[in-house]
């Protein structure tokens, strides 16, 4: 439901009696604002519009709306001090659905709502799952990866209308924009066909820029459609899925018996990392990276007390901070996630960011974050995951040493873990997240100890058969050796989760999903880090075929799929691009240098 009204003591009211009823609530102070959230949200069920919006008045809104094609049928009911007789008329002759005058009441509100529900709106614009599925002979998993790949196909045709409008005609973006509502159609969703429409109108009269506004609102759309596939694998509550950025329909011939990713190696992701350190002058790394000798870290294969010491270091314990954070998340009150949050500096502005571009309403009186809100909203255990991201993402930020690609990587992969593992219905998705720190928690201190040997090791990696030749080559142990050492140490490593996923391989039989699902993850990441369009379509070409590693290990463990691997493969693509987005956000503060 959209509220236009200007009063804060009134949003907050309608805000609550409208949320703790289970819905969800945009506000907006001004005309301006109202039409804008309906650009973003134009499958709002219900307006509720107050007469007296500043110096304009409300009526001048819903005449706005009345002449969009896509809105013209939207209820709206308009509240008012006021009891003029032409204020009244003016009203009526919109068409709204009510008339009411102030003070808000719960049950007429609650009541309005059941209302412009029962006209079936959204029934008329999107068809309702069981219908489609019924249709189209589909059961609701299969729906959900027809939706995303719906949204891919939107995105894509809208990049290509936005291309043509610059560079052809107006016969061949007219083309694109009826090969985009025909493939819509297919699925039930008519709202493309009244955008479509609109845009057509817009082209015919040369109103270029209008255009363009409505491809934004077809973006918002996709935005939408994704989250309802999700919803339909009982997902609905995935942050970083909600995150415009695009899939890619795949292309070219597959290779049924590329049963393995193509080589995005760690080494690759850790490029920028290498190039920063290469760069510098030896001597600002200080003494231990000429004395290494003295006092080596690593002996036969194990840390010696000076490298059990490299723990100490307050980036290297943030890191196991973060691991023990997450694995003990079920343990935790609303009460400590909330504190948590509150405790990262400077937090609030990226919440906030990843907040509203998610459309996660979670605010309080003044516009800022709602922590407390925010928890209840997010759920705790997905809060806990920001908590825990937000510490690592601030850690020592501006140091001395060039972490920041590293951190990047580190929160991307915990974040796409964590959402990753609940698309695949797996238990405790949490300690996946934790896993995906764990898994280059080697990498990780031996970085912050000893950054020249990290980055040697790195540009070595580009020359040797495999990474952990090049490591063994340089330091004498691997980082995910290593890194299970340090775990241990820590007092972590007794779960055999977290030793699996620093060495990357699988001993037990409990966690080989745990790295099948790491190794996934780590692909998907790196290649949506990279920025590489044709990077990424390798990936997910590979991890498309039902005989890739990892869906024969969860088979193998008697995971049961919410869908076709093509299918969360279509699901999992923007949750990587998103949660590279999330952690970018999270990895450099707004308003940093």
């Amino acid at each position: 439901m959209l509220l236009v009204e200007d009063d804060r003591l009134s949003q907050r009211l309608v805000s609550m009696i409208l949320t703790q009823a289970g819905h969800e609530v945009l506000v907006a102070e001004s005309v301006a604002q109202g039409l804008e959230l309906l650009r973003k949200n134009p499958l709002v069920d219900l307006a509720v519009v107050d007469n007296q919006l500043g110096l304009d008045k409300g009526w001048t809104l819903v005449a706005e709306i009345r002449h969009l094609n896509y809105l013209s049928d939207l209820p709206v009911i308009t509240y008012t001090e006021s009891r003029d007789r032409e204020v009244v008329r003016r009203y009526l002759e919109l068409g709204v659905q009510g008339f009411h005058l102030k003070p808000y009441k719960a049950e007429t509100l609650l009541a309005e709502l059941e209302r412009a529900h029962a006209k079936g709106r959204r029934e008329r614009l999107i068809e309702p799952a069981e219908s489609a599925c019924r249709r189209l002979k589909v059961s609701r998993e299969q729906y959900a990866g027809l939706l995303n790949t719906g949204a891919g196909a939107v995105e894509q045709c809208c990049q290509t209308i936005r291309r043509l409008l610059l560079s052809s005609g107006d016969a061949r973006v007219a083309i694109a924009f009826r090969s985009m509502v025909q493939q819509l159609r297919q699925l039930g969703v008519h709202i493309v066909d009244k955008l479509g429409a609109q845009a057509e109108d817009e082209l015919r009269r040369g109103e270029y820029n209008a255009c363009t506004d409505t491809l934004a609102i077809i973006d918002s759309v996709a935005v939408f459609l994704r989250r309802r596939a999700l919803d339909y694998l009982a997902l609905g509550d995935s942050v970083v899925s909600g995150v415009p950025g695009g899939t890619m329909a795949p292309f070219g011939r597959r290779d049924p018996g590329s049963g393995s990713a193509p080589a995005v190696g760690p080494s690759l992701g850790a490029a920028p990392y290498v190039r920063a350190i290469l760069a510098r002058p030896v001597g600002s790394f200080g003494a231990q990276a000429l004395r290494r000798g003295v006092a080596a870290p690593f002996a036969g294969g194990e840390p010696t007390a000076s490298g059990l010491n490299w723990t100490n270091q307050p980036l290297a314990a943030g890191w196991l901070e973060a691991i023990t954070w997450l694995d003990g998340v079920e343990s935790l009150a609303e009460i400590d996630v909330v504190a948590a949050l509150e405790a990262v500096p400077g937090y609030g502005p990226t919440i906030e960011a990843v907040l509203q571009r998610t459309g996660v309403q979670a605010f309080n009186h003044a516009g800022r974050v709602d922590w407390t809100l925010a928890v209840k909203k997010l759920g705790l255990v997905k809060a806990a995951i920001f908590a825990g991201a937000g510490r690592l993402g601030r850690s020592g930020l501006g140091g001395p040493l060039p972490l920041a690609p590293l951190r990047q990587h580190a929160l991307t992969m915990l974040l796409l873990g964590f959402e990753f593992a609940r698309l695949l219905r797996l238990t405790h998705p949490q300690k996946i997240a934790a896993g995906a720190l764990a898994r280059y928690l080697g990498l990780w201190i031996t970085a912050v100890n000893d950054p020249l040997l990290t980055a040697l090791t790195l540009a070595r990696a580009q020359h040797t058969p495999t990474s952990q030749a090049a490591e063994e080559e340089v330091l004498g142990v691997g980082f995910g050796v290593a890194g299970a050492h340090w775990l241990k140490a820590a007092g972590i490593g007794a779960d055999a989760l977290y030793q699996d996923a620093a060495r990357g391989e699988s001993t037990f039989a409990a966690s080989d999903v745990t790295v099948a699902v790491l190794s996934a993850v780590d692909q998907l990441g790196q290649a949506s880090l990279l920025g590489d369009p044709v990077s990424l379509n390798a990936v997910a070409e590979a991890l498309r075929f039902p005989g890739h590693a990892l869906w024969e290990t969860l088979r193998r463990r008697g995971v049961e799929l919410a869908g076709e691997p093509a299918e969360l493969v279509e699901l999992a693509l923007p949750m990587a691009k998103s949660a590279v987005w999330i952690a970018e956000e999270i990895n450099q503060p707004r308003g940093a240098a």
